[in-house]
């Protein structure tokens, strides 16, 4: 029998008046509040005692007066909720905690790994006891060396395929503390300790490295998620990659819901090779670079960079440690522009690193950082606009503005040859048919063809029609004034 309490009965109960004396002008306020509780008639399900009890929020264990068994499940049937939520009773905290269609993961573990699988639990109130049934709505399958994914149980069709997250049930809410009950132990320690395939994976030496603030319960859940996603990053735990698992923990931790969940675990992919089957090539980067990022215990953010890097320059190893001892890429290090270099280098004639870094640095006026942005934004309107590039400009910071300028200059023409198209159409559509004589009644219809024609109209009516020429680029409409003839 399941160790819970029911609520069999909920009644209103006088709570002893409060008295508050107030200091006025003239003498003493005193007023006088009187408050409610509900007195809630519970039954142990196990032993069968009914007894009476004051739910309160500082404390949400419930312990049998009959057997001293303590629970902190209460559940309570529909007609007794209902009743509850129309009584006015400002202290009462309690009833019903109701467990019916509430969701909970299960941890097994089998031959072939461990099973998280999301059960629906519905617990049917019968007399003073309780039957309950489980039903399994999604699981994931956590098998050593391979990559799985979530599964959603489907009726009548083969289960299908979901994100990890979802079948475990974690989202940003719970992700601290996901509730689980562990198939054949009380908790998650005895299954940590006990689980062969934990063993494997050295789970206990990897909780003693890592440094993220979570329940045990989501600490595994989230490395089977990881695992799962990622084998590679198990044999990067074993060659002691602590660091790098605990900073992908930490980005999940932070996420502020589902869909950054399942966007962050996504973005791993640039770092791991998903068809590794050795440690050394578990990363897209060579093991000179892993290991020099281990050793400086190097964030998760700054593997991806050296991914980028490696893609695009298949740097080897002699010009790698040429580039670690060179004076400017220290400078740069230490400005933390490393990050900046992927956004360079992806273009024609930037797969040097170390000119690159050379080139930055030697501006002495300006700071790396600034140098960075300019060439980058540079580099990417030369693009956008078939410009010729500058590879290594004298002067980044003059030739980014007359760039910038020519590039502004040119989307300004192209508006208002858009407008000036438009508008000559409007005008095909709205010019009188036969040669009317205008009279002092009659109005002119004057159609902008341009931005200075919507700013001047503007300036003259001394309203915001200025700002419309944002709106008629976009869609295809356009703005007529009438004005008198003469």
């Amino acid at each position: 029998m399941k160790n819970l309490f029911i609520a069999k009965e909920i009644k209103k109960a006088e709570h002893p008046t409060s008295t508050t004396t107030r200091r006025v002008e003239g003498g003493e306020y005193i007023t006088e509040k009187t408050t409610y509780v509900a007195i809630t008639k519970l039954a142990h399900a196990e032993c069968g005692h009914v007894f009476e009890v004051e739910p309160n929020r500082r404390q949400p264990q419930y312990t049998c007066p009959h057997c001293g068994k303590s629970s902190r499940t209460l559940i309570a049937s529909k007609e007794i909720r209902k009743e509850a939520k129309e009584m006015d009773v400002t202290d009462y905290y309690g009833t019903p905690f109701d467990c019916t269609g509430s969701s909970i993961l299960h941890v097994s573990e089998n031959e072939n790994g461990i099973r998280f699988s999301n059960q629906t639990t519905t617990m049917v109130i019968n007399g003073n006891t309780v039957d309950v049934e489980s039903k399994e709505k999604t699981y994931l399958e956590f098998i050593l060396g391979q990559r799985t994914t979530g599964m959603k149980v489907m009726k009548r069709t083969e289960d299908k395929a979901i994100d990890a997250f979802e079948a475990c049930g974690v989202n940003s809410h719970n992700i601290y503390n996901v509730e689980c009950v562990y198939d054949g132990f009380d908790n998650a320690e005895e299954f940590i300790a006990s689980s062969k395939w934990l063993s494997k994976i050295n789970f206990l030496d990897i909780l003693a490295h890592i440094n993220v603030s979570m329940s045990f319960n989501s600490l595994l859940v989230l490395t089977a998620i990881v695992l799962s996603s990622y084998p590679q990053l198990e044999l990067l735990l074993k060659m002691k990659y602590y660091k790098l698992f605990n900073d992908i923990l930490t980005v999940l931790q932070r996420a502020y819901n589902k869909q950054m969940l399942a966007s962050e675990i996504k973005r791993f992919e640039r770092l791991f090779d998903i068809e590794a089957t050795k440690g050394k090539n578990a990363m897209r980067l060579p093991t000179y670079i892993g290991e020099y990022l281990q050793a400086r215990n190097a964030d998760i953010e700054e593997y991806l960079v050296w991914c980028d890097i490696y893609q695009l320059t298949s740097m080897s190893k002699e010009n790698f440690l040429e580039l670690l001892n060179s004076v400017d890429f220290c400078k740069m290090s230490i400005n933390k522009c490393i990050k900046e270099l992927p956004k360079i280098i992806k273009y024609e004639g930037y797969s040097n690193v170390l000119k690159v870094c050379k080139y930055i640095c030697k501006n002495n006026r300006l700071h790396p950082t600034h140098v960075c942005h300019l060439l980058s934004d540079y580099l990417e309107l030369c693009s956008l606009h078939d410009i010729k590039i500058d590879l290594f400009p004298q002067d980044i910071e003059k030739l980014h503005d007359e760039v910038f300028i020519y590039v502004q200059g040119k989307r300004a023409e192209e508006k208002n040859n858009n407008l000036d198209k438009l508008a000559t159409q409007v005008e095909e559509q709205i010019k009188p048919k036969n040669d009317k004589i205008l009279s002092e009644d009659d109005l002119v219809a004057i159609v902008p063809h341009s931005v200075r024609d919507f700013l001047n109209e503007a300036s003259q009516q001394r309203n915001c029609v200025g700002g419309y020429y944002r709106k008629l680029s976009r869609k295809p409409t356009t703005l007529v004034t009438g004005m008198k003839a003469y």
